[in-house]
């Protein structure tokens, strides 16, 4: 009974290791990850055209038109982001 008791155990803990490795494995993204990435707070669309070459830019949308986004992304910014602020 004891026995079986500590070997219950060691499949416990030996579950967990491994679960923790492999949600950790999966959680690393190493080909969508950004390396330049801006977060713009705000009305700031003069800034438009001194952004360039960035890999994730999030903004308020709000104060920026189409154009402005269209802008954006022929200035080489590839995914851009609105976020909602609701303060």
């Amino acid at each position: 009974m004891r026995k079986t008791k500590l070997f219950i155990k060691k499949i416990c803990v030996l579950i967990l290791i491994l679960s923790t490795a492999l949600l950790s494995a999966c959680s690393a993204s190493t080909s969508d990850s950004a390396e330049k990435y801006i977060v713009l707070i705000g009305e700031d669309s003069e800034i438009i055209e001194k952004l360039s070459d960035i890999d994730l830019l999030v903004i308020d949308a709000e104060y920026f038109s189409q154009n402005d986004i269209a802008r954006l992304r022929e200035n080489g910014i590839r995914e851009i982001y609105s976020y909602i602020n609701i303060g």
